[in-house]
């Protein structure tokens, strides 16, 4: 197996093999411009740096995890969200999945968040839960502890 590394997401220099990734995992079921997923992934005002993560295989980005937190006006706390996670299939069942979600939940807890949610509900968003069409998306949620989600359907 070989050897990944996960490091923040550099809109700059990661957006193009990050939106290739895209292509390659969920384009063909949730077809998306790449101005459309830069406006959802760091265009809105919730995007703080630091709140996405890549993993690399070497220098190609292999899977990618994009989280945001925010303060809903008379809360306390931030809430967090997963508002994506793709691996691409030739490095799936490697941990790289596990990883980065493990990861992306120490980034919401580092910016307060308590709860996190899966898909939909931030201010910015791919889907208003977890996409049922990618049939390994909800057992790969349910397989690291999850046990609810919202799913819609493509």
């Amino acid at each position: 197996m070989q050897p990944f590394a996960i490091q923040p997401y550099n809109p700059q220099g990661d957006e193009q093999q990050v939106y290739a990734l895209w292509q390659r995992t969920l384009g063909h079921l949730w077809p998306l411009s790449r101005a459309t997923f830069r406006r959802v992934t760091v265009a809105g005002d919730v995007y703080q740096p630091g709140d996405h993560l890549v993993a690399l295989a070497g220098h190609e980005v292999v899977g990618f995890a994009g989280t945001q937190a925010w303060l809903v006006p008379g809360e306390c706390t931030p809430r967090g969200e997963l508002m994506l996670m793709m691996v691409d299939p030739a490095y799936q069942r490697r941990g790289i999945g596990r990883t980065l979600l493990e990861r992306a939940l120490i980034v919401l807890k580092e910016w307060g968040a308590e709860k996190v949610q899966v898909g939909g509900g931030g201010r910015t968003y791919f889907w208003p839960g977890v996409p049922a069409n990618p049939p390994a998306a909800w057992p790969f949620f349910q397989a690291c502890g999850w046990t609810e989600a919202k799913r819609v359907e493509g």
